[in-house]
């Protein structure tokens, strides 16, 4: 890409797409903004940011770097009537220990929705989530608190739909116990909000586990799909239990852990047993950086 202009655009959207998800690799923000360009492309763009202080990067795992906005960065975004997202974002000095893991993996699991999006003709742009939300309960002092909510459109040969879902990662280093209570602070956020108008449906929970493919993970894991599903208080809620890596939400990679057919077969994000066919080609391109 050689246009001035849409390279000013690009860098516009890298500012926007830091702005909303806090860290993300060179190979993130390439996948999310134009996977067709090569990785070279935007390490020049990120570099240029960088020395208008406006970006920096913390270092990962391996050779790997994860971007962020600096001070200056995050306040030319907010400055935009049209910015992504009220929030502040994640400020340098926080970007540190597990919250690198936490809101890469999220990162990865956003992704992995837009690249659906792209293959099956959806709509599911670089901004679909939101991390770290947050909704106040009734008679409770801290609020609830979720490592993300999505939202993704189906567009289809039926009428256009929503389907929203909220991500919460599993953390190897909290019991099962802990998560279970935290989907019951959403079932009780279900019966709070269900009679309001805030939602067409209220979102499912999208329960991922990092190390869910290992031995270790699979205990954890039947534990988990155990317990929420002799717990008639989160019956209501339509919860779904995965493993790390999600190449493609829309393959069989869940188990259903609460409604109709708990505990069979394996469905995608939505409850069905089979994807829907390709709509697009998704363009090729690799590297890390």
């Amino acid at each position: 890409m050689t246009n001035p202009a849409a390279a000013r655009v690009l860098r516009a959207d890298i500012l926007a797409v830091l702005h909303q998800h806090r860290l993300l690799s060179t190979e993130q923000i390439r996948r999310l903004l134009d996977p067709s360009q090569g990785l070279r492309w935007f390490q020049r763009l990120l570099r240029e940011l960088s020395e208008q202080d406006l970006v920096a990067h913390v270092p990962y795992i391996g050779r790997k770097r994860l971007w962020l906005l600096t001070r200056r960065g995050a306040a030319s975004v907010a400055a935009l009537p049209s910015r992504a997202d009220g929030r502040p974002s994640l400020a340098p000095e926080h970007a540190a220990g597990p919250v690198l893991g936490q809101t890469y993996l999220v990162n990865e699991v956003g992704l992995s929705f837009v690249e659906a999006g792209r293959r099956y003709g959806h709509d599911c742009g670089p901004l679909a989530w939101r991390h770290q939300v947050e909704y106040q309960l009734d008679n409770e002092r801290e609020p609830l608190v979720l490592d993300a909510e999505l939202e993704y459109l189906l567009i289809g040969s039926g009428p256009t739909q929503l389907a929203s879902r909220f991500i919460e990662l599993d953390r190897t280093d909290a019991s099962v116990v802990r998560l279970v209570a935290k989907l019951h602070r959403v079932a009780r956020l279900y019966h709070q909000v269900r009679e309001q108008l805030v939602w067409r449906e209220f979102p499912g929970v999208l329960v991922l586990l990092p190390n869910g493919r290992t031995e270790d993970g699979r205990q954890r894991m039947r534990a988990l799909l155990s317990l929420i599903r002799r717990d008639p208080d989160l019956q209501q809620v339509t919860i779904s239990v995965g493993c790390l890596p999600l190449h493609d939400p829309f393959a069989p990679v869940f188990w259903r852990a609460t409604g109709a057919g708990s505990g069979g077969e394996l469905v995608n994000w939505l409850g069905h047993t089979q994807a829907p066919q390709p709509k697009l080609a998704v363009a090729a391109g690799g590297g890390e950086g």
